[in-house]
């Protein structure tokens, strides 16, 4: 019997089609074998792998690097071996820009749409996430502080997330804490599938905050967790001239700029996310240049 194809990805042209190609190139790379069989090598369900290879939804870039890893090994056990090194390196790159595409895509959607007093409430995604939180916490039955301990978790920062008042930075950064919990892997991957819904709830505009003015208030906060680096320490590590980074960010500017060079941009970025301990690649760095994208969007030109 013939192997039934994965299919034509389900999204469309551009930067989304280019990732899910590029995945399903690794795949024919390790032997192009049944979906039944490479789910049951990378230990997942086969819809999640299908899902995961032919979309319409980008997946999380924590199932992206797993997938890609577990292909990677299966390649250089081959014989002769597969070196996949560069090209798990251009698919997690190109994850980023299928995200920011997909993003872009949903927040000009969301924009076009007018206000409606029916529906799902900004924030719920947030608030069920919490919840989902709290009965992992019940069921171990720790106290807020000792779980904090134990998970290396500012007692703080976990209150906010129990309390459904902030998100996790990062998917990963709750990692320790739901083997802390000892969630069960089926429930964690629910758990990060929320978080993820969460973080794109957080990102829509609402009927009184524009693209504008969540770009600014997101790099603010960065900005702030950064430790308010100056324009001419920012000017040093990147090359570019502190008089510009000064437009984007100015504290006491009342009207910031949109950055006018993505690449300009995305340097500065680089040097704030790597200030707070995290990877350029981090979904934080991404959030941010997606929302550069949709503010200067919502503008007649670009500043």
């Amino acid at each position: 019997m013939a192997k039934k194809r994965l299919g034509v990805p389900r999204v469309p042209e551009g930067p989304q089609r280019e990732f899910f190609l590029m995945m399903q190139r690794l795949v024919v790379l390790v032997g192009d074998p049944s979906l039944r069989e490479l789910a049951k090598k990378l230990t997942m369900q086969k819809r999640a792998l299908h899902l995961a290879l032919v979309g319409p939804d980008i997946p999380d870039r924590h199932k992206t690097a797993h997938i890609c890893d577990q292909l990677s090994k299966i390649a250089s056990a081959l014989d002769p071996p597969f070196d996949t090194t560069e090209l798990r390196r251009d698919i997690l790159l190109k994850w980023a820009d299928a995200v920011t595409d997909q993003r872009t895509l949903g927040l000009t959607q969301a924009e076009a749409k007018p206000p409606s007093g029916t529906g799902q409430r900004s924030g719920d995604k947030r608030r069920e996430f919490a919840q989902e939180l709290k009965a992992a916490k019940a069921r171990v039955g720790l106290p807020t502080r000792m779980l904090a301990k134990q998970s290396g978790v500012p007692v703080g920062t976990l209150a906010g997330w129990l309390a459904g008042n902030a998100l996790p930075m990062e998917a990963w950064d709750f990692d320790r804490l739901l083997n802390v919990l000892d969630v069960p892997k089926e429930q964690k991957q629910k758990m990060r599938d929320l978080y993820v819904a969460a973080r794109d709830e957080r990102l829509r505009p609402t009927a009184n905050t524009s693209a504008r003015d969540e770009f600014t208030t997101r790099l603010g906060q960065l900005y702030e967790k950064a430790g308010r680096p100056s324009p001419v320490s920012l000017g040093r590590e990147t090359g570019i001239r502190a008089s510009t980074i000064a437009t984007w960010m100015d504290p006491n500017n009342p009207n910031p700029r949109i950055p006018r060079s993505e690449q300009d941009f995305r340097a500065v970025v680089n040097v704030l996310v790597r200030r707070v301990g995290l990877h350029p690649m981090s979904d934080v760095a991404q959030e941010i240049m997606v929302l550069r994208h949709a503010a200067a969007q919502s503008l007649p030109t670009l500043q």
